[in-house]
C-alpha cells in the first residue's frame, strides 16, 4: 500500500504509450484487415459522416484507459477482497474473542520485531 503514488504513476505513463502506440498501429496494420471498419465506414456515409481511419484510431485509442481501469478494477476488487474478509474476521475475533494469553503473546512479538528492527538499525550503521 507504501507504493500506491509511485504504481499509479507507473499505470498511467504506461496507458499513455499504449494509446500513443495505439494511434499509430490501428490505422496502419488493424484496420484494413478489420472488417468492421468498411462496415462502420459504409454506415457513416448514410448518416452523413465522414468516417476516416485516423478518427476511429483516435477513438479506439481513448477506449485503451477505459478498458485498462475496467481490468485494473477488476484485479483490485478480486485482491482486495479475500483480504478485506480477512481483515474483518481478524477484528471480529479481537472484539469479541481476544483473551488475556493472546494480548501477553502478542506484546511479546512486538517486542521481538522491536529488537530485530533495532539490531538491523545497528549493523546498517556499521556498513
Amino acid at each position: 500500500m507504501f507504493g500506491v503514488a509511485d504504481a499509479s504513476a507507473v499505470v498511467r505513463l504506461l496507458y499513455a504509450q499504449i494509446a500513443q502506440q495505439a494511434l499509430v498501429v490501428i490505422p496502419e496494420k488493424v484496420l484494413p484487415r478489420v472488417m468492421l471498419y468498411p462496415i462502420v465506414k459504409q454506415i457513416g456515409k448514410r448518416i452523413g459522416v465522414k468516417i476516416s481511419r485516423a478518427g476511429v484510431s483516435k477513438g479506439i485509442s481513448k477506449v485503451v484507459p477505459l478498458v485498462g481501469g475496467l481490468i485494473s478494477g477488476g484485479m483490485t476488487y478480486a485482491t482486495m477482497k479475500p483480504m478485506g474478509k480477512r481483515l474483518a474476521k481478524i477484528l471480529h475475533e479481537v472484539n469479541f474473542e481476544y483473551t488475556e494469553e493472546q494480548i501477553q503473546r502478542d506484546c511479546l512479538m512486538i517486542e521481538e520485531l522491536q529488537k530485530a528492527q533495532e539490531d538491523i538499525n545497528i549493523s546498517e550503521t556499521k556498513f
